[in-house]
């Protein structure tokens, strides 16, 4: 008789348990206040450092016009607007400091995925060869991109990591 109270007694408790818990709503995020994730696959790393090769050999090679066409820019006020290409005046700019600072060798040093609109390739851009072990001038600089993924394609955008991302000011 005592078994039979303890089982009829464990069954009223599971079932008064059930039966509360029963009309709360599933607690859903936010979708403002969720964070955007990526997957990144082998294929949007093979890309973006494709990209970066790209626009680095044609840098090497002087093709100024083909690099800097490749080249988007995000909108500071609104990160999630599609990235857009440069205009005439932002070329111009771009391609008086690419002839400004022509490059000998570079390479790909590090590059971080975090998500669809903020990653980092950095490069080590050699400017000129050393002549000597005693020749004592800095020779390397490096260069820093911003590869963004809008609507499944990766667009090339520059990145200053010291000052944030870097807008293309014709003024300077």
């Amino acid at each position: 008789m005592r078994k039979t109270n303890l089982l009829i007694l464990g069954l009223a408790s599971i079932l008064i348990v059930s039966c509360g818990q029963g009309g709360k709503k599933e607690e859903r995020d936010d979708p403002s206040t969720v964070k955007q994730t990526m997957a990144l696959s082998k294929k949007d790393t093979i890309k973006v450092l494709e990209l970066t090769n790209q626009f680095m050999t044609a840098v090497k090679e002087q093709r100024y016009v083909d690099a800097a066409i490749m080249l988007h820019e995000t909108k500071a006020d609104d990160p999630f607007a599609q990235p857009e290409l440069l205009d005439n005046t932002q070329l111009k700019s771009v391609l008086h400091r690419l002839k400004a600072f022509p490059i000998y060798d570079y390479s790909i040093t590090d590059y971080i995925f975090k998500e669809a609109l903020d990653n980092e390739v950095r490069c080590k851009v050699i400017l000129f060869p050393k002549n000597d072990e005693k020749d004592t001038r800095p020779n390397t600089t490096t260069w820093y991109f911003k590869p963004v993924r809008f609507l499944g394609e990766w667009k090339l955008c520059f990145r200053s990591s010291t000052q944030g991302d870097r807008t293309f000011d014709a003024s300077n």
